[in-house]
């Protein structure tokens, strides 16, 4: 996720996203995550797939 500040709470990554115009599955996805604050591509991938991953790749 290429231009996020981080930290950054599910709300503003999943509105970067849509921005990015990301898939609407990848904005859901980061819309529900877990409320609190992310440092980083790898906790979200972590929250998102249970595995660290070559995030830009998947979102």
């Amino acid at each position: 996720m290429r231009g996020v500040s981080y930290p950054a709470r599910p709300g503003q990554l999943a509105e970067h996203a849509a921005h990015n115009r990301a898939g609407r599955e990848i904005v859901d996805a980061l819309r529900t995550l877990p409320p609190r604050a992310y440092e980083g591509p790898n906790q979200v991938c972590m929250a998102l797939y249970g595995r660290f991953c070559q995030v830009e790749a998947v979102l």
